[in-house]
């Protein structure tokens, strides 16, 4: 399969910094770079541990048929409805031919045959399999993620589920304490004076995610 990313996130964060502040008890403003980074690092951590990009982008997807009803899709969840199906660069307009199965899976179904399967044959008669896969026929446009919290839901968009914002916030509690004990706290010493600082790195290394963060994510995880 070939998944395009037509329509990029301009929001990827999944947790706002207000929130953050309020629920660590932070007032002021001397956490907020700090803050900001780690939002950052924990969105794409989360992202790495579901496999699959969570926030809502647009795709063009084209793959092989399987010769059945059902056909998985590579991005989830599914927002209705598909914007357009095409096979063989045939755009199909009966929309009531296909349908979304099972949006969490990105699972679509069609209705009145199946997901055609066109192998690839060596000559008149003999099918060669190593080629088959490659004759992406079906071209399927769908809009796929979530809305994060910045951003106000509309229509059929699917807001942020609650458990995927909790586990983020737990991953970011976990790393915001690592930080304060010590992780990013430098010392040096210039001759009698010694001078602590805290060093914020443009990119703080993506870390393994805490397994109380984990244990809310495991439900939503790419199948």
């Amino acid at each position: 399969m070939t998944i395009t990313v037509t329509t990029a996130a301009s929001n990827k964060a999944m947790l706002e910094l207000a929130t953050v502040k309020t629920r660590l008890g932070i007032t002021g403003s001397a956490f907020d770079a700090l803050l900001d980074l780690l939002i950052v690092d924990v969105s794409q951590s989360v992202a790495r541990f579901l496999g699959y990009p969570p926030w809502r982008q647009a795709y063009t997807e084209n793959l092989s048929g399987n010769g059945r009803k059902t056909l998985r899709l590579g991005r989830q969840p599914l927002e209705e409805p598909l914007t357009s199906v095409k096979y063989d660069d045939v755009l199909i307009t009966d929309t009531t031919t296909y349908r979304i199965q099972d949006a969490d899976a990105a699972l679509i179904y069609h209705v009145t045959g199946g997901w055609t399967w066109s192998p690839s044959y060596d000559g008149d008669l003999v099918l060669d399999p190593s080629t088959h896969a490659d004759r992406e026929l079906w071209e399927i446009v769908y809009w796929a993620g979530w809305v994060m919290p910045a951003d106000t839901p509309g229509g059929n968009q699917i807001a942020l589920p609650a458990d995927v914002a909790l586990g983020a916030f737990f991953a970011l509690r976990s790393w915001f304490d690592e930080e304060e004990v010590g992780g990013g706290i430098k010392s040096e010493k210039y001759g009698n004076v010694s001078v602590a600082y805290r060093e914020l790195v443009a990119e703080r290394p993506v870390g393994k995610l805490p397994s109380q963060a984990e244990d809310l994510l495991r439900g939503y995880v790419a199948i």
